[in-house]
């Protein structure tokens, strides 16, 4: 063996070695393992001296090549746009997404969170959350300890990501009722409706609200829930995972982590390997199928039976943020069909729309949003008999 094939043999096994562990590093490594992978096929279309082998090498070197090209341009794209290569770090410990037997993932309870999120050296929000003794974000204690209860569920938009306690919505409908009223905010961040079902069919969510009698409970979905429901995640496995029977009912199967079929386990490594290359945030992301929102549509309907078998006087509604995505109108056209009472908050709130109402690079609803919200939940949501 010559010297110019030894080095392609180690650079070679260097490269090999060096991808493995790439995997479990979350950051840029696609630009990494393209400049790698381009070298070596390089060396080895130099070396070889076969026909076939070295013409195999040489377009795979340009594949590669070209797969570094177009990363690069994109990554210097995303570096204008966002003004660093580094991603968003949430500075958080380790308990506040601990595990949950039921919902997968909740907040260790009893605790106060300072969660510091940041870009580089630029400072993204600070917030403080605190939970009380059943791990569920603080409202304000009603005036009346027998008040009547209005739950919330949902997912990090209506815990109020980014916020401090006293701005989240539903700590804000609280105070806007004047008290009057006993508001739960039983919402975590990367929830979907799946969780809302799984909490009433456990009978955790129960046990959260206790004596108090719900006037309604309140939904709130975004477009990316339906992918939730289905896994379709780089993130969010140890979640419930739920499946339609051939009888048009749900079936609880386990997690997405444990009970997850080979195709899903594949479709999770894909996503998970996709958010560290540019190419992959555009061209590997998933396609929700129409299957994955009557599935979603199907275990809010479940919630509904739930909600009203145990509290038959409480309405479930679900508040649907309709911000532009390519599910909203399929989101729309699926819940109009489905008889669940929603609401669609951007078409009665379009100025919701606009980028001052978010959290900058986060994207989440920043606290001028949250009072919208609050505003829009007491004005057209809540039962006429709860206003102020």
């Amino acid at each position: 063996m010559n010297k110019l094939k030894a080095a392609t043999l180690v650079a070679f096994v260097i490269s090999l070695v060096a991808s493995i562990k790439m995997i479990d590093i979350d950051w840029h490594t696609y630009i990494i393992h393209f400049t790698l992978w381009t070298l070596v096929f390089s060396m080895a279309a130099i070396a070889f001296k076969q026909r076939g082998l070295r013409i195999l090498a040489l377009n795979l070197a340009l594949m590669f090549g070209l797969l570094w090209f177009f990363e690069a341009v994109l990554l210097i794209k995303d570096v204008a746009e966002w003004g660093t290569i580094r991603r968003v770090k949430k500075n958080i410990p380790r308990e506040f997404l601990a595990d949950h037997e039921i919902l997968g993932m909740a907040p260790e309870p009893g605790r106060v969170y300072d969660n510091i999120v940041t870009r580089g050296d630029d400072l993204v929000y600070q917030a403080h959350y605190t939970f009380d003794d059943n791990g569920y974000r603080i409202t304000p204690e009603p005036l009346d300890p027998q008040a009547p209860a209005i739950v919330f569920t949902g997912c990090s938009f209506t815990l109020g990501e980014g916020l401090n306690d006293e701005q989240s919505y539903p700590y804000r409908v609280a105070e806007m009722l004047g008290r009057r009223y006993r508001v739960l905010n039983l919402a975590f961040s990367g929830y979907g409706a799946h969780q809302t079902l799984v909490g009433f069919q456990s009978g955790l969510y129960q046990k959260a609200i206790g004596e108090s009698n719900p006037v309604t409970v309140i939904h709130f979905a975004i477009p990316e829930h339906p992918d939730r429901s289905v896994g379709a995640l780089s993130w969010g496995q140890r979640a419930p995972r739920y499946k339609l029977t051939e009888d048009g009912r749900l079936k609880l199967e386990g997690t997405f982590k444990k009970n997850a079929s080979l195709a899903e386990k594949i479709r999770h490594r894909r996503l998970k390997e996709s958010v560290k290359s540019s190419i992959g945030r555009r061209l590997a992301t998933y396609r929700t199928k129409d299957e994955d929102i009557k599935l979603w549509i199907r275990i809010l309907l479940e919630t509904q039976e739930a909600v009203h078998r145990d509290y038959p006087g409480a309405s479930f509604q679900v508040v649907f943020f309709n911000t532009p995505h390519v599910n909203t109108d399929r989101m729309e056209k699926a819940l109009a069909e489905s008889g669940l009472q929603y609401h669609l908050v951007m078409s009665h709130s379009p100025e919701l729309k606009k980028k001052e109402f978010f959290i900058p690079i986060d994207g989440h609803p920043n606290a001028k949003a949250a009072q919208r919200l609050a505003e829009f939940m007491i004005s057209r949501v809540l039962p006429k008999q709860n206003k102020p």
